[in-house]
């Protein structure tokens, strides 16, 4: 299995993994194939050492995001959960109820 096939098996899992190439191998074509597919980045290693402060800050933003992301969901569900015990604490109560 090659990294696109990885990624796409990953993702067609639901998951959000945060996920860069770092290859050897890669041109425009596959580059873009991967970003389409949910790649975060994609950087070759053809550029040198040059690429690899890029590649640094990427890692960063890429995982910085992700667990922003995941802080989101975990706050929607807790809300969700929240809105759902309300409606049935007050399902059963005919009288007014002002808040």
């Amino acid at each position: 299995m090659d990294g696109l096939q990885l990624l796409k098996a990953v993702r067609a899992r639901g998951d959000s993994t945060p996920f860069i190439f770092f290859t050897g191998q890669g041109n425009e074509q596959i580059a873009a194939e991967a970003l389409r597919a949910g790649a975060d980045d994609y950087f070759t290693k053809k550029v040198g050492f040059v690429h690899y402060e890029r590649l640094l800050n990427s890692i960063e933003r890429v995982v910085y995001f992700h667990r922003l992301n995941e802080r989101r969901e975990q706050a929607e569900a807790a809300l969700r959960r929240v809105e759902e015990r309300m409606r049935t604490c007050f399902a059963g109560v005919d009288d007014m109820v002002y808040f």
